[in-house]
């Protein structure tokens, strides 16, 4: 089975309060769903620069290697790889596409609003790592 989720994080406290939110939440998640594997989306390079989401990473991964959880990299070039062989190679296409695969998420895609876009496209992005680490990995991490 597999589980995505999105989880907006209020950069508006001290950094320390996010951080120990991210330690709380990663135990809770791994405890509540025993994963085989994390997998997390690759930081644009822009994000990078980002000491707070460096931080944030940071700590998901050392929480996820002390509950022996690996923890996997998806970026935005591997979905893009992953849902646009013969379209035009951009994350709206590969977002078209896993609607394909997945119909229940068509009704989510070219919403009448920017900010549902926006909000949506998060969605897709957390759905699309997921999708793209089933696709590529060794089915042990999903046999429990």
């Amino acid at each position: 089975m597999s589980y995505f989720s999105l989880k907006s994080f209020r950069n508006v406290r001290p950094e320390r309060a996010v951080i120990n939110e991210v330690v709380t939440l990663t135990r809770e998640l791994i405890e509540s769903f025993d994963p085989g594997v994390i997998a997390i989306r690759g930081l644009s390079k822009y994000q990078r620069t980002s000491t707070i989401l460096q931080s944030m990473r940071k700590v998901l991964e050392r929480e996820a290697l002390a509950q022996n959880v690996p923890c996997i990299e998806i970026t935005l070039k591997q979905i893009i790889a992953t849902f646009c062989i013969d379209e035009k190679a951009t994350k709206r296409e590969a977002f078209r596409q896993l609607a394909h695969i997945y119909p229940e998420l068509v009704h989510y895609l070219n919403r009448p609003n920017h900010w549902q876009n926006e909000y949506y496209n998060n969605l897709f992005m957390a759905a699309s790592v997921g999708a793209v680490l089933l696709r590529t990995q060794n089915r042990k991490y999903f046999l429990h």
